[in-house]
């Protein structure tokens, strides 16, 4: 589907990606816990990956969000972010909170072509 998107931005003239992938998607979680979910989630990360890299390679003006596991508890506006990893003694995050982070990375430049792990 990434790749359908991507050639209609292009026709479009619309250069500006903000895609939710998911955290592992770059190998990043780790300990036990972090191999156990990624080998549970080794699918979805192909998916994400392959996507993640069709993204870059298309010279697109993109954010990657990479959030932990998602729930469907109350907004916060608080969470933490890692360009690097995912935060420190990451679990989980509110919907609500990655579409905070969404929003708030399509006005600030400082998240273009950066893929950010994001959790409570």
């Amino acid at each position: 589907m990434i790749k359908n998107i991507v050639t209609g931005m292009k026709e479009q003239n619309v250069e500006r990606m903000i895609y939710t992938a998911s955290a592992g998607v770059h190998k990043e979680l780790t300990g036990l816990s972090g191999k156990l979910v990624m080998g549970m989630l080794k699918n979805p990360l192909i998916d994400h990956r392959a996507a993640v890299d069709y993204i870059q390679a298309n010279d697109l003006n993109y954010t990657i969000v990479r959030p932990m596991g998602l729930t469907n508890k109350p907004f916060t506006g608080k969470y933490r972010e890692s360009s690097t990893s995912v935060p420190e003694k990451s679990k989980s995050i509110p919907r609500s909170d990655v579409a905070h982070f969404i929003l708030k990375a399509l006005r600030d430049s400082r998240y273009e072509n950066t893929s950010i792990g994001i959790s409570s």
